[in-house]
């Protein structure tokens, strides 16, 4: 897969700096936190997630919390993105802006609709599985899993599904887990958008100067984009270079 300017962005702005911290690792998920089972026709099937608490009723809340925010991503989220590219015999970026913004006022709403179809509290946080609207199928408890596997495929080559368009968002070295999955689940939302609509403009400059020319090329690339129906549908983690990938999917538009 080729690398997009969204996906260069993400490996430069979430690669930190190689300071010793203490790292707060994911150890145990779920199986579907890692990929999420296909939901029956009307049905969306949401992850939600937090970190530790002392007490597993709060864990729970803060979860099925996140899950009901992602939810209301998934019908409606407005990303803007802009990223400038100066060429002159080196290449520098400049100026990179994400912007994300979702209509909350929908949680109430949602939160009287859905239902738990799994839960899991692990040492490290809390996961949920939810179903909107409700669900009378409840899955088997989830033993916690602890083994990633393989690289999968999408990570270098993007799934090919009729009608749907996909993205992946890559983070690398997070002091804590959570921060890692939302940051790398917000990057494949936008490298998705990008693949839908992504406006670039060029402009060449030649300059004279002691019988030489240099060129300089100003590249912009931008997103203002309302993008529907965008869920992550899979993620892995690689331990060995503490890297987050998430893949995320979309009716295309």
């Amino acid at each position: 897969m080729n690398s997009s300017p969204i996906s260069l962005m993400t490996k430069l702005l979430a690669v930190h700096l190689l300071i010793p911290v203490l790292l707060l690792a994911q150890k145990q998920f779920p199986a579907w936190f890692a990929q999420l089972p296909e939901a029956r026709e009307g049905q969306v099937l949401i992850v939600g997630y937090a970190g530790r608490y002392t007490k597993l009723p709060k864990a729970h809340d803060a979860a099925v919390s996140n899950a009901l925010k992602t939810l209301c991503q998934y019908y409606q989220m407005q990303l803007k993105f802009d990223l400038i590219e100066l060429s002159d015999g080196r290449m520098q970026i400049t100026n990179p802006i994400f912007e994300k913004s979702i209509n909350t006022s929908l949680i109430d709403q949602f939160a009287v609709n859905i239902s738990v179809l799994d839960s899991l509290p692990t040492e490290e946080g809390y996961f949920v599985l939810i179903s909107y609207p409700p669900s009378g199928k409840k899955f088997e408890h989830s033993n916690p899993k602890s083994d990633w596997g393989p690289k999968p495929d999408w990570i270098d080559d993007l799934p090919r599904q009729k009608g749907y368009v996909f993205g992946v968002g890559q983070v690398a070295r997070y002091a804590h887990w959570l921060r890692g999955w939302r940051d790398a689940d917000d990057y494949a939302r936008f490298d998705l958008a990008k693949s839908l609509q992504l406006e670039t403009e060029s402009i060449r400059a030649e300059k004279r100067d002691n019988r030489m020319t240099k060129t300089t090329i100003l590249k912009r690339q931008s997103i203002d984009f309302v993008l529907k129906k965008a869920n992550i549908v899979a993620r892995w983690y690689d331990q060995a270079t503490d890297t987050y990938y998430s893949l995320c999917r979309a009716p295309r538009q």
